[in-house]
């Protein structure tokens, strides 16, 4: 696994300096327990940018305080 790591992580940062920079802090700050979960999978688990702004808007729709009923999303689109 951690050669895959490795060899994904030389991938990313050949594409995509600044997110690889993103993912090398986010490894030091992984180290507080406090925020390891929140940084793995807002940071850690995605292999780029794109994805971990994908993931962290999915979660932020569904928000408990977002009602599941389509309708009172209507204005949005309007």
């Amino acid at each position: 696994m951690l050669q895959t790591l490795l060899g994904s992580r030389s991938i990313v940062s050949s594409i995509d300096a600044v997110w690889a920079r993103v993912r090398e802090e986010a490894e030091v700050i992984e180290l507080e327990p406090e925020l390891a979960a929140f940084i793995y999978s807002s940071v850690l688990h995605h292999e780029c940018l794109e994805d971990a702004i994908v993931h962290r808007i999915a979660e932020r729709l569904h928000h408990s305080e977002l009602s599941s009923n389509p309708e009172s999303l209507s204005g949005c689109a309007a």
